[in-house]
């Protein structure tokens, strides 16, 4: 699976949040944009087969779980919003909204059966999927990060019907790559997926003296390049991370 080749651009949606409110963050979506210029499974099977292919299956359309969209509470956002950071010393980073998507797309993946006619080809299939995306920036441009809220189906069986939704958080290295850099099974649904020994789930965890509860992490410390760790909450998204040099933020509400 490659999740980064298939980021794509879409409108936008603003939503404003009353500050003696919290985050309802289904409200906040608006209508999924179908994105326009999105190719179907169909026409995605047209152009690849025989060239790489010796078949493409058809997985199905697939939305998120509804409690899966309520762990997006920064969406409700509007783009140009400042989100502070501040570490133990007093020190702040302020993160940028610079843009949010709430979209359908199609995806397509390897699938793990082999072609019986040549061994240089491969199978796969494509579905189309439901997703939310929100960007952040830090005003030196020195941080840049996509997270991502989307499904996947099964691993062990992708054309049953099955899928999961996750978490996934990208930061962006050069202008056209991303490093993986967070991932966590949010809503399991009916699929065999599950979180991985890297994942960190705490019932209260305190950072920089504020506690925060039901909070997910991952630690992608063996992954190449990964060098930031995040900390991230259903009821206020990413509350925490850690940077390159082990400094601590946290979000500042």
């Amino acid at each position: 699976m490659n999740i980064i080749k298939f980021i794509l651009i879409s409108f936008l949606w603003a939503c404003a949040k009353d500050n003696n409110e919290d985050f309802k963050p289904k409200a906040c979506l608006g209508q999924v944009e179908v994105l326009p210029n999105d190719l179907s499974c169909e026409r995605w099977d047209s152009i690849y087969l025989n060239m790489v292919y010796c078949i493409v299956y058809d997985a199905g359309k697939f939305n998120l779980d509804d409690e899966s969209k309520e762990f997006m509470p920064q969406f409700c956002e509007v783009p140009g919003k400042l989100l502070t950071y501040k570490n133990k010393f007093g020190d702040t980073i302020l993160l940028e909204v610079l843009s949010k998507k709430y979209y359908t797309s199609i995806r397509a993946s390897e699938y793990i059966m082999n072609c019986t006619n040549d061994s240089l080809q491969k199978s796969a299939y494509c579905y189309r999927y439901e997703a939310i995306d929100i960007s952040l920036e830090s005003i030196d441009h020195t941080l840049h990060i996509s997270v991502e809220i989307s499904l996947q189906p099964d691993y062990d069986d992708p054309l049953s019907g099955k899928v999961s939704d996750y978490i996934y958080i990208l930061r962006r290295i050069s202008q056209h790559s991303f490093v993986p850099e967070f991932y966590a099974v949010i809503t399991r649904r009916n699929s065999s997926h599950s979180n991985d020994n890297n994942f960190e789930f705490y019932n209260s965890l305190q950072i920089n003296n504020s506690t925060y509860y039901n909070v997910l992490s991952y630690n992608y410390s063996w992954s190449p390049g990964s060098l930031y760790k995040y900390y991230y909450n259903k009821q206020y998204g990413l509350i925490a991370f850690k940077d390159s040099l082990g400094m601590y933020w946290n979000l500042i509400r």
